[in-house]
This record gives structure tokens, C-alpha cells and sequence, in this order.
């Protein structure tokens, strides 16, 4: 057996060089035998190897789908540190936090411990913490916003005392204090936001003229889809100090509906386009230049009566929330599909 974990160390030794080589193939391959046969004994302890070698054949690993939840269960049992690159997203760490559309909080995989009101300061420091931003968050900040009637000293001891209590829940590692600031650490915290962030700066860069594969596209589009489930911190009553996050993710979801329906356009591909002008519709149904985006992406189909429904609806929202009419150029549109519609009802009428 020990024969065998030296040569498991060994292989993957070699597969970590063959990467840094760029002989990507053959990295592939030892990396695929050494976990393989790593999984098949249980075998978890990599002490031997530094850590950061470790790491980094992880998260190739996970970023070419090679035993993947056997690679989370090394890196979680060995506390390895995460990384930047592709293999973020896929990286286990022990704190998770959902904050669009709802909040949650899951420490190992399991919801967070205690109810009620034991949570519920704990819970919106955190809140609070990645409303500011998440990283170097001045406490006094932190102040303002949860104990805005409260003087000075006072408010920083409950600050201290609502620290502690979230430290209990979530693990002294996750959060940081120095010099009077606050760090939601990436290392051992991941929160749905700034994954959302990081996939809707890929796809705003299709806007530069930054070229991406369809496949690629897609893949991305999906994943921010999935994030977004929501506003931040959810549909119930909103706290002052989450607006400013709330309505800024909000915007830029949107602005990147756009970019990507648009691109989907210029690639022929109007399906992928009208599901995004649709879910962009869902989000904010007074946007007229998603309508305009459909109804054309509708009519270069031909498919015309969807098209004029598109319109009429438009038409109705305009009209019932703020009583004005369709703008002249969505009214251009529907003047144009009527004249592209004309032939077809000429032969179903002569028929």
C-alpha cells in the first residue's frame, strides 16, 4: 500500500510538470490515472506535496471534469486555499451564501445553526457586510446602517457583541477585522453575487467587439441566468442601506440581456435572442427597447402574429402603467411587420 502512495505522489509530480511544460495532454492523462487510483483506496493525505502544487492540480481537476467530487473532498479535507481561473465557481469552500431572489446561508452544506431572533442581527451584519461591498467595509459604516439611533461607543459594542454571534455561525475564518474593516475572505466564503459579477463582466465584454465562442456564449449566459434568481436579498421589505446593490446588479443584469440578445442577433441566432429579450421583459416590463428587440427578432422569422402579439402587449403595459404610447420607433416596427405581413394574408384571403 505504501508502495502504491509513493507512486500516486510520483504520478502526480509528473502530471503537475507536464502541465507547467504545456504538454497539456499528458498532464490530462497521469492527473486522470493518480486520482483515479487515489479514489479507489481512499487515499486523502497529500501532505508530502506543497500545498500549492496541490491546488493547482485541483483545479484543473475540476475545470476538466476529472473526479470531481472526489477532488472537492481532497480540497475541503486538506484545506486547500482557492484560486482564481476557471475553477472558482466549481471550488468547495465552507461557507456558501445566496442573497438574489432570497437569503441563504449554508455552513458545510448544511443550513445555518439557530432561529429567530438569535439570527437575526447575525444574519443582517452579513447582509450589510456584502451590501458595502464585502471587502474593506469601515465599520462605522457597518454603524449607520444596522444602529443608525445609537451614539458611538454604544453602537460599536453591539457591533462587537453581532460579530461575535456571526463568527459562532459561520467559522472566525470566514470573516476578517483590520483596522477597523471588514473582509468576507473568498477562501473560505463564496456569495452568489460576486460569482453573478464575475460572469456579467465576461459577457459585457462581447460589447468591446471581444470575440467569445457561441458554445462559450451560452454556457456563460446560462450560469449568470441561474445566478440571478432575484433581486438581492429577495421580494420582501428592503433596508435602505441593500438599495444601492440591489438596483446597481438589477441594471447591469439588464444592460447584459442586452448585449448578449444583440450578439445572439448578430450570430443568426434569434431563438437564443428572443429568450433573452423574454426573461429580460420579466425583469422590467416597461423596457421598450427589449419590446423593439422582440417583435423584429419575431418578424425576421416570420413569425408575424407572435410578432403583432409581441406589440400589443407592449402596447398595454405602456398605456396601463404609464399611460403613454409606444414610442415611434417600436410604432415604425409595427408599421413594417404589417407591410411584411400584407403578402401572406393576400394568399390565405384568395385562397
Amino acid at each position: 500500500m505504501e508502495n502504491l502512495k509513493t507512486t500516486l505522489i510520483g504520478t502526480l509530480l509528473e502530471a503537475h510538470l507536464s502541465y507547467t511544460s504545456s504538454n497539456q495532454a499528458r498532464g490530462h492523462e497521469l492527473l486522470s490515472e493518480a486520482l483515479a487510483s487515489a479514489r479507489e483506496i481512499e487515499f486523502t493525505a497529500f501532505g508530502c506535496l506543497p500545498n500549492e502544487i496541490m491546488a493547482q492540480l485541483c483545479a484543473r481537476a475540476l475545470v476538466e471534469n476529472i473526479e470531481v467530487d472526489f477532488v472537492r473532498s481532497l480540497i475541503l479535507k486538506n484545506g486547500l486555499d482557492s484560486i482564481t481561473g476557471q475553477a472558482v465557481a466549481k471550488w468547495p469552500v465552507p461557507v456558501k451564501i445566496y442573497s438574489l431572489g432570497r437569503f441563504t446561508v449554508t455552513v458545510n452544506g448544511a443550513p445555518l445553526a439557530g432561529k429567530g431572533n438569535a439570527q437575526r442581527r447575525p444574519v443582517e451584519l452579513l447582509q450589510a457586510i456584502i451590501a458595502l461591498g464585502g471587502r474593506d467595509v469601515c465599520i462605522q459604516k457597518i454603524c449607520d446602517c444596522l444602529w443608525p439611533d445609537v451614539e458611538g461607543d454604544a453602537a460599536y459594542q453591539n457591533f462587537t457583541v453581532t460579530l461575535f454571534r456571526l463568527r459562532k455561525l459561520v467559522g472566525n475564518h470566514v470573516i476578517t477585522l483590520q483596522d477597523r474593516r471588514l473582509t468576507l475572505d473568498s477562501k473560505h466564503c463564496w456569495v452568489d453575487v460576486w460569482d453573478l459579477e464575475r460572469m456579467m463582466g465576461r459577457l459585457e465584454g462581447l460589447s468591446n467587439h471581444n470575440s467569445m465562442p457561441g458554445g462559450e456564449i451560452t454556457g456563460i449566459m446560462n450560469r449568470t441566468l441561474t445566478l440571478y434568481n432575484g433581486p438581492f436579498l429577495g421580494e420582501g421589505e428592503v433596508n435602505s442601506w441593500s438599495l444601492s446593490l440591489r438596483e446597481r446588479l438589477r441594471s447591469r443584469f439588464i444592460r447584459v440581456l442586452m448585449v448578449v440578445g444583440r450578439t445572439y442577433e448578430q450570430m443568426d441566432n434569434c431563438d437564443e435572442a428572443i429568450i433573452i429579450y423574454q426573461k429580460a421583459l420579466e425583469l422590467d416590463p416597461l423596457a421598450e427597447e427589449f419590446h423593439q428587440q422582440l417583435i423584429s427578432c419575431l418578424a425576421n422569422q416570420g413569425r408575424y402574429a407572435e410578432a403583432i402579439t409581441a406589440f400589443k402587449r407592449c402596447e398595454q403595459v405602456l398605456v396601463s402603467l404609464l399611460r403613454v404610447q409606444p414610442a415611434p420607433e417600436t410604432l415604425a416596427i409595427y408599421k413594417e411587420l404589417q407591410k411584411q405581413q400584407q403578402p401572406d394574408l393576400h394568399v390565405v384571403s384568395s385562397r
